[in-house]
């Protein structure tokens, strides 16, 4: 099992998030995180990997607002900085955020995810004298070519999940998946997991080459009642 740590959320300015970065990793945790809605995550993960040297680097979770070009070319660029340190996580934004923020239809959650995974790894498979095309329903690659041979650098793909039907298509076509805080032990058990099956069932593949990780909200007290208070419910009332 690995730990990590959120580096943003909200009130947090992003010099307090790379202190918070440094700090885990001199702490011994293994990986920090940071997704869209409070800072822009490229550029505050581009910042923490220029102050740390060993720990992970996880998207939780970037949103579909990029192109696949744009998203592929900012995750390769930071895992050629991070020397293969990097993680991608994607993950369908809530309703209001989506329509609201970005005016992008928040319609057929499962059936975008699929063609941007598939969409954005085209891209980094493409080569100078290979380019990259995709045609879909919701993203088109018309035909892009690098500059130059980037080093072949492994960049996990994991999806953020919440529910049955991005769980059952992480575990068809992603590295793993990283579960909302959203959840129950029995939701987790009983929905997440089994979907997650299903879709390693779809994809022919073992759970052996699939990796899961689960937010949580946590709280650092002496005295546990103390933490128990601090810690924000999962399911606000």
């Amino acid at each position: 099992m690995k730990l990590g740590v959120a580096i943003s959320y909200p009130l947090l300015p992003i010099a307090a998030s790379l202190e918070l970065a440094k700090a885990a990793e001199t702490s011994g945790f293994d990986l920090i995180s940071a997704g869209d809605g409070y800072n822009e995550t490229f550029s505050l993960l581009t910042a923490a990997v220029m102050r740390t040297e060993r720990i992970s680097l996880l998207f939780a979770v970037v949103t579909p607002t990029r192109t696949p070009v744009a998203m592929a070319l900012a995750a390769a660029g930071l895992a050629e900085i991070s020397g293969s340190r990097y993680l991608v996580g994607l993950g369908v934004m809530p309703r209001d955020r989506s329509k609201g923020w970005h005016g992008i239809p928040y319609e057929h959650p499962i059936e975008r995810m699929r063609e941007l995974v598939s969409a954005t790894r085209a891209v980094w498979a493409a080569r100078p004298d290979q380019p990259a095309r995709f045609e879909g329903s919701f993203y088109r690659v018309g035909s892009y070519a690098p500059d130059r041979v980037r080093p072949e650098l492994p960049i996990p793909v994991y999806l953020g999940v919440t529910r049955a039907g991005v769980s059952r298509l992480a575990g068809e076509i992603a590295e793993g998946v990283i579960v909302n805080a959203v959840h129950s032990v029995e939701f987790l058990s009983d929905v997440v997991l089994a979907a997650i099956a299903r879709g390693l069932a779809d994809g022919n593949r073992r759970r052996s080459q699939f990796r899961i990780g689960v937010l949580q909200h946590c709280a650092s007290q002496r005295v546990r009642s103390a933490a128990r208070i601090d810690t924000p419910p999962a399911f606000p009332q």
